[in-house]
């Protein structure tokens, strides 16, 4: 518990001195997730609890998604279902109330602008979605950051010309392509992104883009 403690505290001053990176965010998730396995029965849950509290989102987003994947809560990857006693926790509760926290951290960070300094900001909008349901709240939230030109610059980041990458499955938090490439034309950005504005707005991928939207707007758990 103290090894966790310490390398939250050193977690989060990386991140206030601007200092936590993609990379590093992802190499402390796996130093700490490590830890919640190696811990005894008595002190797994409060690791875990202690991380998803107070580790950065960018942080915390993964080693949720592992305990909620290993319980099946992640349908997006079923296969990753593990028996009770190889899970990270095995608590089905601890990591619902889990996930209701992180969620509410989520949604602070949202309105008060932080999320689009998080260096893993496009992981935590896809999990928050996908754990939650909540594609509808993710397309506001998108909007919200893209508001600005620097949280649209972050936003767009992901994206990079002729990338094999740039498949429609990458828009999943995209709710509209036209107003997503409206938004690129009306900003100082513009001149950078143009390639991106005519991608956006070729038919192919804006019905595809909407059609994704709807089907994601429409998913309920199972228990719903």
């Amino acid at each position: 518990m103290g090894c966790s403690v310490v390398l939250v505290d050193c977690a989060t001053l990386a991140q206030s001195s601007l200092g936590l990176t993609r990379d590093l965010a992802e190499l402390f998730a796996k130093v700490l997730a490590r830890l919640v396995r190696k811990g005894g029965l008595d002190t797994q849950n409060d690791i875990f609890k202690l991380i998803i509290a107070k580790a950065p989102l960018s942080i915390s987003e993964s080693v949720l998604l592992e305990a909620a994947a290993e319980q099946g809560k992640w349908i997006v990857r079923p296969d990753l279902i593990k028996a009770t006693e190889a899970q990270l926790v095995g608590d089905g509760r601890v990591v619902d109330e889990a996930l209701a926290s992180w969620s509410d951290r989520v949604r602070n960070s949202i309105s008060s602008d932080a999320l689009a300094k998080e260096p893993r900001m496009h992981a935590i909008l896809y999990r928050f979605a996908q754990l939650n349901f909540a594609y509808e709240e993710v397309y506001a939230a998108v909007n919200k950051i893209c508001s600005t030109d620097e949280g649209l610059q972050r936003f767009l980041s992901r994206h990079v010309k002729n990338s094999p990458f740039e498949a429609p499955d990458e828009y999943g938090l995209v709710e509209d392509a036209q107003a997503l490439a409206d938004r690129i034309n009306s900003s100082s950005i513009r001149d950078d992104y143009l390639w991106l504005m005519s991608h956006l707005t070729s038919p192919e991928l804006s019905n595809t883009i909407r059609a994704q939207s709807l089907r994601l707007r429409a998913l309920r758990r199972i228990s719903d």
